[in-house]
């Protein structure tokens, strides 16, 4: 999109500023000032005013610039309210009904325009408010239009002043301390008062520039002028300072008016700054008398041009910062029809851009569709060709198959009996090599043996509760097991019932069958203090993990071991005759859980990927 020329214009009787930037936003730019001297031109009347500021725009080539037009301050009102902190729409509503109040019982219509303003200063949810008659509004506007100049905004010569106060002094603006802004032009003057981000107040003065210039003709300087009058070396009778004490008097009436609407909060805070701008401000020694009236630093505002600053390019220098969209306040006095009016030309270009991509987007999408679906044809043709080639190998796969599972039959049970007797070979090995001096074993078998002997014990023993049976009938010893005492029951024999199989088992694959995997292990250690119980079964566990043939060893908790008593009943009496030998030295029994690092029988690696293909 091209540069824009954005122009902020501050018409006033005596002359006419223009502030000129480039772009807007963060790339916005001050290119130059003009001022219309509107008095040496002789111009008496509104009409010839604004003919020749439509010509003085057009000799500099800015009449096709989008302009930012100030309104008088003393025509509109603004005020900052405290409201509830709602939602846009609820607060636009609650806005309208103080617009009425402060409209009274006029039937005139108004302009509206708020802002929500951050916390601080004792309010929560402060709003900025402006109110000017649309009358007045249209009044603007239809002179720049009768003279074919159109108007992209129109702003307050007030808030314009604050915006140009924010944006060329940014830290003063956040400081929390009261600064009071004054715009001195010919025919008015506006005060305002600054707080940590907020324009707490806005007023018109009485006071008017001219008051200096009729002050000059009561000293008969004939063919004098304001820039050759210094007020520190004017006599204390003198109209110059008849006119500053006016001023002054003027400055505490309004400060004296502010406090009396301020919250409480900020109603007792001195002012600690005043910055002067306007034209009349730039008379010699104004700004030093009045730092000692007022007891305050006293400075001028305005933009900094060949190293000096022009107060009196303030507002025309703020009504730029809103038409670039810098202005941190963006209040707008436009009326509802040509804000809406406005909004659409400001859409036009991008309504264009968004039906240029959508037709680009569509003929886009319409060819990536075609190709795509070329590509799609060509990809199922190919996975139909695989798949009619995939089914003449179906047959030879189950075939396959058939002949691994008859092979695994075979194999497995034969592999997982072979080590197993290496795998008891190797556990009677390494419990001989890593256990204590003071520990002995007593008892070595699979778990599943283990598990199975102990769950037939609960049983019986469950069933000999419930039926309240006299006869008690010990746990088979399981199969396995190397070194426990027989049992009562395998003493008599078991039952042929026991001992039968069924004729039929279901089928089952050498994949899907239990091995074992685990090995179970009882003995005793010697009794250590209570801190050190299994102190030294501990250490043999340890190094048990550590050799690499076994994975988590640990000790077997007791409950676990419910329902194997038979284990070490037999070593009861021999521990009891045993403790009464070596006296105070006696042994506790303990159980550990073995599982082997590897499986008896691994699934196979699934076939590695063939080079530059990929396993689908």
């Amino acid at each position: 999109m091209p540069v824009k020329t954005i122009i902020g214009l501050d018409i006033g009787c005596a002359s006419v500023k223009a502030l000129v930037f480039s772009g807007s936003g963060k790339k916005a730019q001050l290119l130059s000032a003009e001022v219309f001297n509107a008095r040496a031109e002789g111009i008496l009347s509104d009409d010839e005013l604004y003919s020749s500021i439509r010509d003085w725009l057009k000799s500099h080539g800015l009449d096709s610039g989008r302009v930012t037009v100030g309104m008088p301050q003393y025509l509109t009102t603004t005020l900052v309210r405290d409201l509830p902190g709602v939602n846009h729409a609820a607060l636009e509503n609650l806005v309208r009904m103080e617009a009425k109040q402060l409209a009274g019982l006029s039937d005139e219509a108004f302009v509206l325009d708020f802002q929500p303003l951050p916390a601080g200063g004792g309010r929560n949810h402060p709003v900025l408010m402006a109110l000017c008659r649309e009358s007045a509004v249209r009044e603007r506007l239809g002179r720049m239009q009768a003279v074919g100049l159109r108007v992209d905004d129109l702003a307050m010569t007030g808030l314009a002043m604050v915006n140009a106060f924010a944006h060329l002094q940014p830290d003063a603006a956040q400081a929390k301390s009261p600064t009071l802004l004054l715009d001195l032009g010919h025919d008015n003057a506006t005060a305002a008062v600054w707080y940590a981000g907020q324009p707490l107040f806005l007023a018109s003065l009485l006071f008017a520039g001219e008051r200096f210039e009729q002050a000059l003709a009561a000293k008969d300087h004939q063919g004098g002028s304001l820039a050759e009058i210094n007020l520190a070396e004017e006599a204390p009778h003198s109209p110059f300072i008849a006119a500053a004490r006016l001023l002054e008097n003027e400055i505490h009436a309004t400060v004296e008016h502010w406090r009396n609407q301020e919250v409480p909060e900020l109603s007792d805070k001195p002012i600690e700054k005043v910055l002067l701008c306007g034209g009349a401000s730039r008379l010699n020694g104004l700004a030093e008398w009045l730092q000692n009236r007022l007891e305050c630093p006293v400075e001028h505002l305005g933009p900094q041009l060949d190293g000096k600053i022009r107060p009196e390019l303030t507002v025309a220098y703020g009504l730029a910062l809103q038409g670039a969209s810098c202005a941190p306040l963006k209040l707008t006095l436009l009326p509802q029809d040509t804000r809406w009016r406005k909004k659409r030309l400001e859409r036009v270009p991008f309504l264009a851009v968004a039906l240029l991509l959508f037709a680009l987007a569509g003929f886009g999408l319409e060819l990536a569709c075609w190709r795509r679906g070329a590509e799609v044809l060509a990809k199922l043709t190919t996975v139909n060709s695989q798949l009619d080639q995939c089914g003449l190998l179906v047959s030879r796969l189950e075939s396959t198959r058939a002949t691994l599972q008859s092979q695994e039959s075979k194999l497995v049970p034969l592999v997982a009996a072979g080590n197993q007797a290496n795998r008891i070979a190797m556990v009677i090995a390494e419990l001989g090599r890593t256990r204590g001096d003071n520990d002995w074993l007593v008892y070595l078998g699979d778990e599943m043996s283990f598990q199975a002997t102990r769950a037939a014990a609960i049983a019986q023993r469950t069933q000999r509760k419930t039926t309240s049976a006299s006869a008690i009938q010990s746990p088979a010893a399981a199969p396995g097991a190397m070194f426990g005492t027989p049992t009562a029951a395998a003493k008599a024999g078991q039952t042929a019932n026991a001992l039968l199989a069924t004729e039929f088992p279901n089928r089952c694959l050498p994949a899907e069958s239990k091995y074992t995997e685990a090995f179970i292990a009882a003995g005793y250690t010697q009794r250590q203090e209570e801190e050190q119980v299994y102190e030294s079964v501990r250490e043999l566990v340890q190094t048990l993990n550590q050799n690499g043939r076994f994975d988590r060893v640990d000790i077997l908790p007791e409950v676990d071991c419910d329902g194997r008593e038979d284990i070490f009943a037999p070593w009861l009496d021999y521990n009891k005759r045993l403790a009464a030998q070596n006296g105070p030295v006696s042994y506790r029994n303990f159980t550990i859980r073995m599982p082997f690092a590897e499986r008896h029988v691994r699934p196979p690696m699934p076939p590695a990927p063939k080079k530059g293909g990929r396993r689908k």
